[in-house]
């Protein structure tokens, strides 16, 4: 009997030794690699019915957050990490948990304070003059999933992503020389919050503008943290010598150009053709189908 006893003590004792891991936060020592008991499937359908993940996302970066908005982990996945999976399968205790999914996040977005759900930020690169955008800046998506773990059941959740940006075309034609005009973007939102609500600070993008031999213009494409009807974005036209020649306000050529719908879109593109002869400035949606003509 004293036998058996020890025997049971010994076996229990090498039991609780193997899940040592468990009593913490990290379960990768009680459930084998191969197990998960969060299922997340990611989807992003753009403005139609199918979907168009494997199109749109590079890669996807998930913070993790408990009950009270403390984070508990980041979980990094590649191109092909989604491409074997759209999706994510991990491992948590029992629990209340929120995963922030941000995709395409790269060298011009950088995440600050992510350590609380409160204070973590998405914020955009500032371009100065010194610093001009880059032909194409981090086209963003992001979605949040909500995941309550109980008992040993396993948790099957959606992770649809929606657009962050917005793309804006900028075209320049300058009838009196070939200087390249200054183009300054004002007032565009910096930064965005974990709850996928801009932040009220702002930025001015300094695009660059290289000249398109097809379109014979100057031009100029990025893409801005997805504003709203509501942001007073502004555009100031400048000559080679930095003089202004034009402001143009972004909102009230939306509506002028019938371009509300943008908004609706998870896609959304807004052109702009400034003409520029001499101090003189048009601004319109670009035909590049008919010849555009520079204004005498």
């Amino acid at each position: 009997m004293y036998i058996n006893k020890l025997k049971i003590i010994f076996f229990l004792s090498i039991f609780f030794f193997s899940l040592q891991g468990c009593m913490k936060e990290d379960l990768s020592n009680c459930i084998a690699e191969s197990q998960f008991n969060i299922d997340i499937q990611f989807d992003y359908h753009g403005d139609g019915s199918g979907s168009i993940f494997g199109e749109s996302i590079d890669n996807v970066d998930s913070y993790i957050f408990d009950k009270d908005g403390v984070l508990v982990e980041i979980i990094n996945q590649n191109k092909g990490d989604i491409t074997d999976y759209s999706g994510l399968h991990h491992v948590l205790p029992v629990g209340k948990y929120t995963f922030f999914n941000v995709a395409n996040v790269k060298e011009f977005t950088t995440i600050l304070d992510s350590d609380k759900i409160s204070t973590a930020r998405v914020k955009a690169r500032h371009f100065t003059r010194q610093t001009s955008a880059p032909k194409c800046v981090d086209n963003l998506y992001s979605c949040i999933t909500e995941v309550v773990i109980s008992g040993n059941s396993n948790v099957q959740a959606k992770g649809t992503f929606q657009s962050s940006h917005i793309d804006i075309e900028l075209y320049v034609k300058n009838g009196t020389d070939n200087k390249i005009p200054i183009i300054k973007v004002n007032n565009l939102p910096e930064m965005m919050n974990f709850n996928m609500s801009l932040e009220q600070s702002t930025t001015t993008y300094h695009p660059e503008m290289v000249y398109d031999n097809d379109k014979k213009a100057f031009a100029s494409t990025f893409q801005t943290l997805r504003f709203t009807a509501q942001h007073p974005v502004e555009i100031a036209i400048e000559s080679g010598e930095g003089i202004l020649l034009h402001n143009v306000d972004l909102q009230k050529f939306i509506v002028e150009n019938n371009l509300l719908p943008i908004y609706d879109k998870q896609e959304s593109k807004i052109e702009i053709l400034v003409e520029v002869s001499g101090t003189q400035v048009e601004i319109s949606i670009p035909n590049w189908n008919n010849e555009d003509l520079i204004p005498n």
